[in-house]
């Protein structure tokens, strides 16, 4: 996976659901290893190649299901969700992995079908968090017919899409955990370019809305990155990162101004002991050391004495909270 330093990287399997195309999607997505869960991880893990493991801690695999009906599809849920179509109950069940008797969502909830994406009249998509849904609406004859074309589409343009879809997620869930693990008190401009050169690299290699020249691959990756609200986590860490760098010009400018001030303040009992000594005595070393132990007695005066010199000094050494 471009981006990731830790050698991690994404594994698409290709599997037929048989008939009962929901429980197939249930056992296989389930990678909890806890009660009642571990059948799928283990599945899963046994067709990996030698020396590659799932990641530690992850709960459920992302799915994509094509299904299609010889007759077209009928309604499979019960009474309280007789508000929605056919198709509507497919999408959500296929795109969440869970039967209704797992998980029954809120029949009234209006939220619960906002990533539709509407092909045609023959098709029909649902992208939720951890699933993605295609059902045809339309009955399938097999053979040579246009659901034979939609599965290569699902297979190809729109497989990719929700690949890119999951490496934005992970690269800019990255950066964020980058830019919050960042202590305030460790910002400087080498932290901040960095923080920066990261964000960039994300966004030249990775952060695409349009990648096909026709719009439902490209609505299909908005559905997603809706889903995970990354427009609102990229338009988050970019606002961070600028009140960063505001942040670090101005800690920068108050040490340079303050510096300005320091020397500008103790340059005046140096030049008055030097200059005094050139005047009233002739060259000499033990004149130098006098005049430098003067210039060193009148500067401790003047920080002692000068709050403006105390508050420079103070200034040009603190970078954090007080």
């Amino acid at each position: 996976m471009p981006l990731a330093g830790d050698g991690s990287g994404l594994a698409v399997l290709h599997v037929d659901l048989g008939s009962d195309p929901v429980a197939a999607l249930e056992g296989l997505c389930r990678l909890a290893t806890g009660p009642g869960g571990g059948e799928g991880r283990t599945v899963l893990e046994s067709l990996l190649p030698d020396g590659v493991s799932l990641l530690l801690g992850a709960a459920k695999s992302r799915t994509l299901a094509h299904v299609t009906f010889a007759d077209g599809p009928r309604a499979v849920m019960s009474a309280p969700y007789d508000g929605w179509t056919a198709v509507e109950q497919w999408l959500w069940l296929l795109a969440s992995g869970c039967s209704e008797a797992r998980f029954a969502p809120d029949p009234d909830d209006p939220g619960t079908h906002s990533g539709t994406v509407r092909f045609s009249a023959d098709w029909k998509a649902l992208v939720l968090r951890d699933g993605t849904a295609f059902v045809g609406m339309s009955p399938d004859p097999g053979g040579d017919c246009f659901h034979a074309v939609a599965e290569a589409h699902v297979h190809s343009i729109y497989l990719d899409a929700l690949l890119v879809g999951c490496m934005q997620f992970h690269a800019l869930n990255g950066v964020a955990n980058n830019v919050a693990g960042t202590e305030a008190a460790q910002l400087d401009s080498d932290v901040l370019a960095e923080l920066e050169y990261h964000l960039m690299h994300v966004r030249r290699r990775l952060w695409f809305s349009h990648i096909t020249v026709r719009g439902k691959g490209n609505e299909v990756l908005r559905q997603f990155q809706a889903q995970h609200a990354l427009p609102e986590l990229l338009e988050n860490i970019v606002n961070e990162l600028a009140d960063a760098g505001r942040l670090v010009e101005a800690l920068t400018s108050r040490s340079v101004n303050a510096a300005l001030g320091l020397l500008t303040v103790l340059g005046l009992p140096v030049g008055v002991a030097f200059a005094a000594g050139a005047l009233w005595a002739e060259p000499h070393p033990r004149l130098f050391l006098m005049s430098t132990l003067a210039a060193v007695a009148g500067a401790v005066v003047l920080m002692t004495a000068v709050r403006p010199a105390r508050q420079m000094l103070r200034a040009l050494w603190r970078r954090g909270p007080r």
